[in-house]
């Protein structure tokens, strides 16, 4: 069966968040100048959208030195729980091997949304999403965690270290 995809003025769908962003920003933003951040940061951020995007996300946030990255919104895949967490582990590699002293940290997660656009961009809501954030805020640095449920949507498409690997 088609995943649902979200109407043309908005509703609810089934999609997949990944949030990924920088532990450590925060102090690196409060002692170096605006744009000596940007400089340092740009090019990890260029990396890991482009990444996203070659996986098909959308990626709708990009802030500071993170960004939400939606797979399934505009266009749902049956396969977008696999290519996120692809992506994430591809993002993880990125990171470590260009950018040591700039790690990144992740969350995956997948569920029920309401999606709308909003001002050219899609704009999303739902416990999924909150559940990607709060799993990026608690991710070690360099390391990726996926919602269980998510992880039986997978099933044995996905390596079983997968649910917390670093």
């Amino acid at each position: 069966p088609a995943t649902p995809q979200p109407p043309p003025g908005g509703g609810r769908t089934r999609a997949t968040m990944l949030v990924a962003d920088r532990p450590g920003f925060h102090e690196m933003a409060m002692r170096e100048a605006p744009e000596d951040v940007r400089v340092r940061i740009k090019p990890l951020l260029d990396g890991l959208v482009n990444i996203a995007e070659l996986h098909g996300a959308w990626v709708s946030q990009v802030e500071g030195d993170g960004f939400l990255a939606l797979f399934g919104v505009p266009a749902a895949r049956d396969d977008d729980p696999q290519r996120a967490v692809a992506a994430a582990d591809r993002m993880r590699r990125f990171a470590c091997s260009r950018h040591d002293e700039l790690a990144v940290h992740m969350g995956v997660a997948s569920g029920e949304i309401f999606a709308e656009m909003v001002r050219g961009a899609w704009s999303v809501n739902g416990a999924a999403v909150n559940l990607a954030s709060r799993l990026c805020d608690v991710a070690e640095a360099g390391g990726i965690l996926v919602d269980p449920l998510l992880c039986s949507l997978i099933g044995e498409a996905m390596d079983a270290g997968a649910r917390g690997f670093s």
